[in-house]
């Protein structure tokens, strides 16, 4: 994950009871990088806690706008 999201998920003291789902976005094909940050997400979420009900990924290229929103779709429909 990002540097930031890293922060803030260390920073947490518990996610306990936490329902989350997340979502990933990248410009490299999904074995080189995004697949591993959803992994870690969902590895540090479920350290805290956290009941993880799903995610998405999303590849950054021409048309990726509607691929984005097909992915936040199914992604927020989890809850």
């Amino acid at each position: 994950p990002a540097p930031p999201m890293r922060v803030f998920l260390e920073g947490c003291p518990s996610l306990a009871g936490r329902t989350v789902a997340f979502l990933v976005s990248g410009v490299m094909p999904f074995a080189w990088g995004r697949r591993q940050t959803l992994d870690q997400l969902r590895q540090a979420c479920e350290s805290k806690g956290a009941t993880v009900i799903g995610s998405g990924s999303v590849w950054v290229g021409p048309g990726h706008d509607r691929r984005a929103d097909g992915v936040a779709d199914r992604v927020s429909k989890l809850f």
